[in-house]
């Protein structure tokens, strides 16, 4: 089984990241994406398949997140 890939939490989208910063961490949730999606259960019905879901969209919202600060950075 590979490492558990951790959740993410507020603090990494803070408006008070730097540009650096905030491309680190959207190349890691890319990272983070890339490989639960290699992760992804067969059983859309199943516990497991709707955790991952969980995962994958919070991951999703806050690769969002960086794109929009971002944006707001290059204006």
């Amino acid at each position: 089984m590979t490492d558990p890939i951790p959740f993410p939490t507020p603090e990494h989208a803070s408006d008070e990241m730097t540009r650096d910063e905030l491309l680190g961490r959207m190349q890691s949730l890319q990272d983070a994406l890339a490989a639960l999606g290699e992760e992804e259960p067969e059983d859309m019905a199943s516990d497991r398949y709707t955790r991952w879901a969980d995962r994958h969209e919070a991951l999703e919202d806050e690769l969002d997140d960086i794109l929009d600060l971002l944006d707001e950075l290059d204006l």
